[in-house]
């Protein structure tokens, strides 16, 4: 089948490209990704109507696809779509909210039910779950609490239904067990910082244990994403927090949402999503908390690399950057490839419940090196259990490499490739679609990736001692 990319989305052609195994497994032929309409056999093509909700139609008799949207967006979304058809055997589905609570219900079973990679071989008992709490989201005068505790079952970060609402996530790192929500990453000169809230301080009035039932992710991350959780505030409102001491002290600060930016100029002091410094003659620090914006981040991380170029050493801190753009990632990734590298494989699901054959991911070096954005020294990432999905993406394939460690406590354990659709008007379903394992077949999803040398993750109040963990590593 031939995916015929419009103008509108040629930026995504790459991606796209990259991904079509996705694609494959669900139609069950080979896709060829292409700009241009061939005219003929079967065709994946796309169009924009004005006041077209996404839809994706499937004609057996011409053996073509159609997606119709009124946006660019819309008909990313319509790709969501295609598990949906294949799973119910029909010839359209639509992302528009489900009709009534009933509706819902029977959308999150059926949609997992088909999309969650290998649920019986991972042990999930999902029949018996769905049963639990079908009812008492039949019943509940605001469902989305008792939805997020259903998928949160499946103890995946992917698989799970979230408001619409733009979230800002404040730069902190909260642990929860049980009843106490505990700061335990606070970077110095934020709010809370600035408040005199400190490592080991608690947040008052939060409802950690909630938190804690509606999250879902692997055990060792678990309560680190709830935290994550807890802490996400919704644009543009500000929000205050209450901290608590081990002494029984109290403060009290407001955070004020407001969207990341890669913008200004270049230097090592600019916006937060990507930072650098030198460290020593010989050694440099990247810091990079997510993976947003494409183009000006790229330019930024070009700065970075050809500001440190002649240093031997490069600290690429992955620390709570939960992910984002995958082409971002994985192209950033390449930077610090030194060949074409089998990186380790995937397996998507078929929309049937079943899982595709295993397809193996590969990276190579940017073609282009004249701007300098190839690294080419030694690199120490460092992780924690907030690194996910496509920070995963990015250490995929450079773990075991002999230029590169990876220092700090294993990732989160979820790269994903996840599906989206409505669910109902404020609220979307997310799925996980696919399980991605290591060169040395160790399984991402569940397990997060492991690190070469332990160190400590969470240094509370101030920035990472840099120059210590140069010395320790090169000891």
């Amino acid at each position: 089948m031939t995916m015929v990319v419009p103008t509108e989305l040629e930026d995504m052609m790459p991606l796209l490209t990259a991904e079509k195994a996705e694609f494959e497994a669900a139609i069950g032929v080979s896709v060829t990704v292409t700009a241009k309409d061939p005219g003929h056999g079967p065709r994946w093509r796309m169009s924009m109507a004005p006041t077209a909700e996404p839809t994706l139609e499937w004609d057996p008799q011409t053996q073509q696809l159609r997606s119709t949207a009124a946006g660019p967006d819309g008909l990313l979304a319509t790709m969501s779509l295609l598990h949906t058809v294949v799973r119910s055997g029909g010839r359209e589905a639509a992302d528009r909210p489900a009709r009534d609570r009933s509706g819902v219900i029977e959308r999150v079973t059926a949609e997992i039910t088909g999309s969650f990679p290998a649920l019986e071989q991972r042990g999930f008992a999902w029949k018996s779950i769905c049963a639990e709490y079908a009812p008492p989201v039949r019943h509940a005068v605001d469902p989305l609490a008792t939805l997020q505790a259903w998928t949160a079952q499946l103890r995946d970060v992917h698989t799970w239904v979230h408001s619409t609402t733009a979230m800002f996530h404040p730069p902190y790192a909260v642990s929860i067990d049980g009843s106490a929500a505990t700061l335990v990453r606070i970077p110095a000169g934020s709010a809370a910082h600035e408040a005199g809230a400190r490592a080991g301080w608690t947040l008052v009035d939060e409802r950690p244990a909630e938190w804690s039932a509606r999250s879902g992710a692997p055990a060792h991350a678990a309560a680190l994403v709830a935290g994550r959780r807890l802490l996400a505030t919704p644009f543009p409102n500000p929000r205050v927090f209450i901290a608590q001491s081990p002494g029984g002290g109290h403060v009290t600060w407001t955070e004020r949402p407001a969207p990341a930016t890669t913008t200004g100029p270049l230097t090592s002091t600019g916006p937060a999503t990507v930072s650098w410094r030198r460290l020593s003659r010989a050694s440099g620090y990247l810091r990079i908390s997510s993976w947003t914006d494409p183009i000006n981040t790229s330019r930024r991380i070009d700065a970075a690399l050809e500001s440190l170029t002649d240093c031997e050493l490069l600290v690429v801190d992955l620390r709570g950057n939960a992910g984002g753009n995958l082409a971002l990632a994985t192209s950033t990734r390449d930077r610090f490839l030194r060949a074409e590298t089998a990186l380790g494989t995937i397996r998507y699901s078929t929309g049937t419940g079943q899982l595709g054959e295993r397809q193996t991911l590969h990276g190579r070096p940017p073609s282009d090196d004249s701007r300098g954005n190839h690294w080419r020294g030694e690199v120490v990432v460092l992780t924690d259990g907030l690194t996910c999905s496509a920070s995963e993406d990015f250490l995929l394939g450079l773990q075991g490499l002999p230029h590169v460690l990876v220092a700090g406590e294993p990732s989160c354990g979820g790269s994903g490739r996840p599906r989206s659709m409505a669910l109902t008007h404020d609220t979307r379903l997310t799925i996980s679609c696919a399980l991605t394992y290591d060169r040395e077949g160790r399984c991402v999803e569940g397990n997060g990736l492991p690190v070469d040398i332990p160190y400590p993750a969470f240094n509370g109040d101030g920035p990472l001692d840099q120059d210590a963990l140069v010395t320790w590593v090169q000891r």
